[in-house]
């Protein structure tokens, strides 16, 4: 009696350890980007027009050139950056990536 009461909790917890655990191991973002097209452009012909980047509850302006949408009009892109310490080494990563 006293075992079927005690094994699903005992379960429930195992699994809250685990999941915690998994959690906490998770990598958390450096950063964030944010880009954004101007409504004219065209597939092919894309024209960035804003950029910013959030490093360290820092907002950042930036530029963006050679990358294109396969969309016409409005485009955003989102995205999250990980393992920098400083926003120069995502510059240096992301100009080395051009090449």
């Amino acid at each position: 009696m006293y075992t079927r009461r005690i094994l699903p909790k005992l379960l429930w917890g195992v699994a809250f350890l685990l999941v915690t655990t998994i959690a906490a191991a998770a990598p958390s973002p450096s950063g964030s980007v944010a880009i954004e097209t101007a409504e004219g452009s065209a597939s092919g012909d894309t024209r960035w027009t804003d950029c910013t980047v959030l490093f360290k509850g820092k907002l950042s302006p930036c530029t963006v050139s050679g990358l294109s949408a396969p969309l016409t009009g409005l485009a955003r892109v989102l995205g999250m950056v990980y393992g920098f310490e400083d926003l120069g080494g995502l510059c240096r990563h992301l100009q080395g990536s051009r090449r």
